[in-house]
């Protein structure tokens, strides 16, 4: 019973941590990558050779691996939101 009790710790411990991250983390996706359009240049691109990208809210749900039923823009307003 002891040894169930420490894994429940430090698995409560592991999730807040997870947590805390990507809330922290949000604020900086939004202010580096979704304030910008990335100009991405590549002779793998043939003959174009050139491709802009843009981070949406909607991404952020999937870089994390977090697996939830909130809808991705959701994910990422709760996360900017703090909660």
């Amino acid at each position: 019973m002891e040894e169930k009790n420490k894994k429940d710790i430090n698995e409560a411990s592991f999730k807040s941590r997870v947590c805390d991250s990507i809330i922290k983390y949000a604020q900086s996706y939004k202010k580096v990558f979704m304030e910008y359009d990335y100009l991405i240049c590549s002779e793998a691109f043939g003959d174009e050779g050139c491709q802009q990208i843009k981070a949406e809210a909607s991404n952020f749900l999937h870089l994390t691996g977090v697996n939830t039923s909130l809808l991705a823009n959701d994910f990422f307003q709760k996360c900017i939101d703090g909660e």
